[in-house]
């Protein structure tokens, strides 16, 4: 089974839903393609939301979430990752963990509600002040 992803735009967000095999050279690719659409739409904001298959090695994960922490930094995006395979969660969170302390502006969320209030809650900010 190949991963796959598909996208949306919903509040000025990109929305991305992930199926599939995890596996190091899938989960690379479809970051980076989540990456180039926000690029192509000109928006600042991505929900990933990760329904794979299979979890790393704590190694594999470790060396993996480098991996796509190098691709984003300096894009200046806002990432809310939410995993519903528990099975991968805990690697998942430590990915996002590994992110915000090089400076990615990401956040792992257990719902999608919840990533997407987490995502909006700039412009609602910023509404209130105005």
């Amino acid at each position: 089974m190949t991963s796959e992803i598909s996208f949306s735009i919903e509040n000025n967000i990109v929305m991305s839903f992930v199926t599939g095999k995890r596996t190091k050279e899938n989960s690379i690719k479809l970051w980076q393609q989540a990456f180039d659409r926000c690029e192509q739409e000109n928006i600042k904001k991505l929900q990933m939301n990760l329904a794979l298959d299979g979890h790393f090695s704590p190694f594999e994960a470790i060396n993996n979430y480098q991996s796509i922490i190098e691709i984003v930094k300096n894009r200046g995006l806002q990432i809310a990752v939410v995993d519903i395979n528990r099975n991968s969660s805990s690697e998942t969170q430590i990915g996002c963990n590994m992110g915000a302390s090089q400076g990615v502006n990401v956040n792992y969320f257990n719902s999608e509600s919840e990533a997407m209030r987490w995502l909006m809650s700039d412009e609602l900010t910023l509404e209130k002040m105005a």
